[in-house]
């Protein structure tokens, strides 16, 4: 055993020892790698720190106001639950990280001096996994993702190279020693000083990589320090009620913004459409009178909320109005929890408005638009019966069929369409005898088309027989005596097939219809027939008068109407060569009288509900959406359901709409005071309450009670000791 002596050692190692030379580039870098993740890894900690706190103040806020936002919004505790996108929570958690965690990483990321990657970068990072983050600070992600996904391998493949070059100098000094190669002093032989010179080059590109990062990590320890300390921090908690309250009326406010848009637009249209008919709407306003009243108001009272709303919202909305906010007194007023005492009015002003839009829009769409639309809807289909029972066979034939059958009994084509002629005229294959060959066999069945109908006018199995039927059968005798002086003319055309004789006859053919006032003299003949209904006659009987009825009709369009004329004799004058006179250019038509314009807008009007906002958010491009609980059907509904207004709401009732399915109160078994005419005819539907299906319950259209009797009645019964009908 060698005892060493404590001096000898130290002059020794005095006499051979070097200066302490600096830390070595390969320490420096794993150092500073080091170094820098546990900092990034750290802001991040606190970060998610602050998230959670501001997540935790808010959801504390959202429920200890819930009675709150009940009262204002009708707002229940399992609506606060959803997190689809555009439901409420997701729009209010957006909102608090976009103006205070959101602010506050801009300045972050400005201070730093880091422009943060694109979302699709970090995700795929994190699905890689090489980010371990979990907050929303994309500054720090993007510095996380840079030092994992660019640096880390840098540093890690110039270890790698380091440990297998200490690897191959240890060989080599070994198998040096062995050779007996000894350097002087305490230098290195020459192959192991040339393997060390390797060094400095395998981390030459990781200590440039982390040397761009030094400037960076420092301003972010200074920010860090500065900027996110506990009592910096604790302000943003008191700002979160202010950001949230504004962030659901917000979030109310463009709901009912939506609404309101559907709405009032429906009701401009709807409007526009029921004024059209005077007598449906005179009958409307009879009847719903005080409910379109309170539709005008409602949408203009919501209007004159749309307005207020802009100048009440001041606070919470914007990064200025948090940052005002954050830099005056207010902010440290009241429980840091809790809306600030002083700013409580002004919210009590913005709730008030939206609450009150939302209110106003919910009773008017759930009660009094369904009102309307179920009494125009009556009211409609009443007066398409009256219509219907007060038209004759003959009124009920409309212009356009009854020229659509001329048309086929004279074989113009269809549309009536005389291209045939002109294809032929301009290859020169046609001349005028055969276009007044064609006209003239249209012009013969014209002729059998008038007689047959005057045969069935005069036919005792049509049952028509009078002077009604004598008179109309007067005038088809005019009308024939009108085309046959057409023919004979036709005939000179034919033995002179000139273009001047097919002008003189075509001059002559519209001025025989035009000054005969056949078409008005029809018109009155054949109204004045006595025609059973429909339903009177036997199907090949009705089928016959049908045709005949519409032939009639298309003689009084002949008659009345250029267009046709000109179709009928176009062959004619195509072929003759003569200019357009424009006649043919158009379609068929014939006025019509203020009652027949009324019946047609009858029989295509259609009304319906406006569509919700409920569902119609995305296509109108808006960010909010919302899905309120669905309602159902409660037992002993047969009461609301047998009232008539399946689904609708009473306007004006306190605390919003109820619609008339919900379960109505007990009530005596009593006889209904309605008149047997008022209960007659009353027949249940199916409805779509708030874009739901609600069907009459099964049975319910039995349900009806007696009416009161008459106090006379009641008294006779008393005196004949019959029971009155009491309770």
């Amino acid at each position: 055993q060698v005892q060493v002596q404590g001096p000898r050692i130290g002059r020794d190692a005095s006499r051979h020892s070097r200066p302490r030379a600096p830390m070595q580039i390969q320490d420096e870098c794993k150092a500073r790698y080091d170094d820098i993740e546990r900092t990034l890894v750290q802001a991040d900690a606190q970060w998610r720190i602050l998230e959670e706190q501001l997540e935790a103040t808010e959801e504390t806020f959202l429920l200890g106001r819930l009675d709150s936002w009940k009262k204002w919004f009708s707002l229940s505790k399992d609506e606060l639950s959803q997190w689809a996108e555009g439901s409420l929570r997701q729009h209010v958690r957006s909102r608090l990280h976009g103006l205070l965690l959101g602010t506050l990483a801009g300045r972050m990321a400005t201070q730093v001096g880091i422009t943060p990657p694109p979302p699709e970068m970090l995700k795929e990072d994190a699905d890689s996994g090489n980010l371990i983050a979990r907050s929303s600070n994309q500054t720090l992600l993007g510095l996380l993702a840079h030092l994992r996904t660019a640096v880390r391998p840098l540093v890690e493949e110039a270890r790698r190279q380091d440990e297998e070059l200490a690897k191959k100098i240890r060989k080599t000094e070994k198998d040096e020693r062995k050779k007996g190669v000894v350097a002087l002093g305490m230098q290195d032989t020459k192959k192991v000083a040339a393997l060390k010179r390797q060094r400095p080059e395998i981390w030459e590109e990781p200590a440039r990589t982390l040397e761009k990062l030094v400037a960076p990590i420092k301003r972010l320890k200074e920010f860090t320090k500065e900027d996110c300390a506990p009592d910096k921090t604790a302000s943003f908690a008191r700002a979160v009620p202010v950001v949230v309250v504004r962030a659901v009326c917000d979030w109310y406010f463009q709901k009912s913004l939506l609404g309101y848009d559907q709405v009032a637009q429906w009701w401009s249209e709807t409007k526009a459409t029921l004024t059209a008919d005077a007598q449906l709407w005179a009958r409307l306003l009879e009847q719903e009178g005080v409910i379109l009243g309170r539709i005008d108001s409602g949408i203009e009272d919501i209007g004159s909320g749309r307005r207020n709303y802009q100048l009440f919202a001041s606070f919470g909305g914007t990064e200025e109005e948090v940052q005002n906010f954050l830099t005056s007194p207010m902010s440290m007023s009241g429980d840091p929890g809790d809306l600030p005492p002083k700013l409580l009015d002004t919210v009590h002003l913005l709730v008030n408005e939206v609450s009150q839009m939302h209110l106003r829009l919910k009773a008017m769409r759930d009660g009094a638009l369904w009102r309307v639309v179920e009494t125009a809807q009556a009211i409609h289909t009443e007066l398409r019966r009256d219509d219907e029972v007060s038209a004759t066979p003959w009124q009920a034939v409309a212009a356009e069929v009854g020229a659509a059958a001329l048309a086929e009994a004279l074989k113009l084509g269809g549309p009536w369409a005389t291209g045939e002629q002109e294809q032929q005229q301009q290859e020169g294959e046609c001349d005028v005898s055969e276009g007044a060959l064609t006209v003239m066999r249209r012009v013969e069945d014209l002729s059998t088309t008038v007689g047959e109908i005057r045969c069935y006018l005069l036919d005792e199995d049509s049952h028509l027989g009078g002077p009604a039927a004598e008179g109309a059968a007067a005038v088809l005798q005019e009308f024939l005596g009108v085309v046959a002086g057409l023919e004979e003319d036709l005939l000179v055309v034919l033995d002179e097939p000139t273009a001047a004789e097919a002008e003189s006859w075509l001059r002559s053919f519209s001025a025989s219809f035009e000054s005969s006032g056949l078409g008005r003299k029809l018109d009155v003949a054949m109204a004045a027939l006595p025609l059973k209904a429909d339903s009177a006659l036997k199907a090949a009987d009705r089928r016959t008068r049908t045709r005949l009825l519409s032939l009639a009709r298309g003689l009084q369009v002949l008659v009345d109407d250029a267009c046709f004329r000109a179709k009928v004799a176009w062959p004619l004058r195509v072929t003759a060569g003569l200019p357009d006179d424009g006649a043919a250019a158009g379609s068929p038509s014939s006025p019509k009288t203020a009652a027949a314009a009324a019946a047609e807008l009858r029989k295509s009007l259609e009304i319906s509900m406006p569509s919700s906002p409920r569902s119609g958010a995305a296509a109108s491009g808006a960010s909010y959406s919302f899905t309120p609980s669905r309602r159902r059907p409660q037992a002993g509904d047969e009461a609301s359901a047998v009232s008539g207004v399946s689904g609708s709401a009473q306007p004006g009732a306190g605390g919003g709409a109820k619609a008339s399915f919900i379960g109505a109160p007990w009530r005596p078994d009593t006889p209904s005071t309605a008149t047997p005419e008022d209960s007659e005819g009353r027949l249940l539907s199916s409805k779509f309450v708030d874009g739901q299906f609600v069907p009459p319950r099964p049975g319910s259209g039995s349900l009806r009670l007696t009416p009161l009797a008459s106090p006379s009645r009641r008294a006779g019964r008393a005196g004949s000791g019959s029971a009155g009908g009491g309770l």
